[in-house]
């Protein structure tokens, strides 16, 4: 995928204001929407309106509905690493916290998901689901960030909440 889309930049000769990738976009606007890109029927779930056929006009306003590059997005992407396990794995390997084949801590950070998730469904009604607004990190997602290293990437989400988890001490 970053082949296709390092060859889509070299060859575009516009306005750099212009360019939307044809390669990154879908992925893009899947994650911006929250909706796991490898699980093709939770992507057939969030393209279908009416019907139960995803129709051209269904794909279009969910991929090109809205600019998944406008800054105003960035938050909202942060947000949804934190619900992307194999993203926070990944972080964790690119900053030296933990090593590909360590199972152990791969099934930890597994853990630490299932933890956010529950965590999240349990506390959804109680969340302002205004769309301008990203939630403050929940106590769970505190502990993990903090437990598998990655919480100097969220410094920023971290210094809203109230307190952060003794990293020494593990909470769920």
């Amino acid at each position: 995928m970053l082949d296709a889309f390092g060859e889509e930049l070299e060859a575009f000769s516009g306005h750099d204001i212009t360019f939307r990738s044809y390669v990154l976009t879908p992925v893009l606007q899947r994650q911006l929407q929250g909706v796991p890109d490898c699980y093709a029927p939770a992507i057939y779930t969030a393209l279908v309106e009416e019907s139960d056929e995803v129709t051209i006009s269904d794909a279009t306003k969910f991929y090109l509905g809205i600019d998944p590059v406008d800054p105003i997005y960035i938050t909202s992407y942060r947000r949804n690493i934190v619900y992307i396990r194999e993203a926070r794995w990944h972080l964790a390997i690119l900053m030296g916290k933990c090593r590909v084949g360590n199972r152990e801590l791969y099934s930890e950070f597994i853990d630490d998901h299932d933890y956010i998730m529950k965590a999240l469904r349990e506390t959804v009604e109680g969340v302002n689901m205004d769309e301008n607004v990203c939630p403050l990190l929940s106590k769970m997602e505190v502990e993990a960030l903090v437990f598998e290293g990655i919480d100097r990437l969220f410094k920023a989400e971290l210094k809203l909440v109230v307190c952060a988890p003794n990293p020494f001490k593990r909470m769920c």
